[in-house]
């Protein structure tokens, strides 16, 4: 795979000028193939050498820091992590549901992330797609934490030299500015799930992305089946929520697909991710992690 061929290039101090990643491995972020896996790691897998190569992605930033926030970004970088963070639709200025610029959320609506006392008149129910800019500037997390824009999120990462995965939760209005704004990093990539509607399931909006020139996943989705050649075949260069078995991977692998799992802090099943050669570990919480495959720095 050429993100473990990267790696270990990396770790020789070699560069290689326009190598585009199919996942989301930055040379210098990644430890070099030689580094010393745990021996926790060594303890609990098949092959401890793969400890060094699977990357830990905050799932929605570092969780302790308040997801998708700038500030959870931040601890993502500090812990040597990438970085997962979702995105929704604003209104326009003017009212218009869906048409103003994506904001970075995991919900749908206001009530689990926001602060009450930040809503000034807007219901905790509030579709993110209903809320403008302008009320979006108001709203604090219950931590007082501000709800970055997609723009300041990709603008961070990149200044940081941090990568990462944006899920696309909406079909994007001006995919052409948000590959423009993607363009500052060579590693943030976009993925996201089929729509359903009437039964059909349609791939809108990562077809728009891919169009616009932005390295492409897939979230699998239980609602709109596909085989890993199928995924291949679309363009997507990596699949997010699969099956986590190992034979599962190995196709994905051998089709070009890189493969990144969501999981909770449960070091069991980690391990069962590791032993099944998974790329990216998705986990809420990336100082656990990196300590637990001895790659924390």
């Amino acid at each position: 795979m050429r993100r473990i061929v990267l790696a270990s290039l990396a770790g020789l101090g070699l560069m290689l000028p326009g190598l585009m990643l199919p996942g989301l491995m930055l040379a210098g972020l990644m430890p070099p193939a030689s580094a010393q896996a745990s021996s926790t790691c060594q303890a609990t897998v098949l092959d401890p050498h793969w400890c060094t190569k699977v990357v830990v992605v905050g799932h929605r930033g570092e969780q302790n820091a308040y997801e998708d926030t700038i500030r959870a970004l931040r601890a993502d970088r500090r812990q040597g992590a990438d970085f997962e963070d979702d995105v929704w639709n604003l209104a326009s200025r003017d009212g218009v549901p869906d048409a103003g610029p994506p904001v970075v959320i995991h919900d749908p609506t206001l009530r689990r992330t926001v602060d009450p006392a930040t809503l000034h008149g807007l219901s905790p129910d509030a579709k993110i797609g209903d809320v403008t800019p302008q009320q979006w500037a108001r709203l604090r997390t219950d931590g007082g934490q501000p709800l970055p824009t997609l723009h300041t999120l990709i603008y961070d990462a990149a200044r940081w030299g941090m990568c990462g995965m944006v899920q696309i939760k909406y079909t994007p209005n001006h995919p052409d500015q948000i590959a423009a704004w993607a363009s500052k990093s060579s590693c943030i990539v976009f993925y996201g799930s089929p729509s359903v509607y009437d039964g059909v399931c349609y791939q809108t909006g990562m077809a728009a992305m891919q169009s616009a020139g932005v390295e492409i996943g897939l979230k699998v989705s239980a609602a709109c089946p596909s085989t890993l050649s199928e995924d291949a075949a679309f363009g997507y260069s990596f699949v997010i929520g699969g099956s986590n078995d190992p034979a599962y991977v190995a196709e994905a692998h051998s089709l070009g697909l890189e493969v990144g799992n969501y999981n909770t802090a449960n070091h069991q099943r980690w391990a069962a991710l590791v032993e099944a050669r998974v790329d990216y570990l998705l986990v809420p919480h990336t100082l656990t992690a990196q300590r637990w495959l001895g790659r924390h720095r």
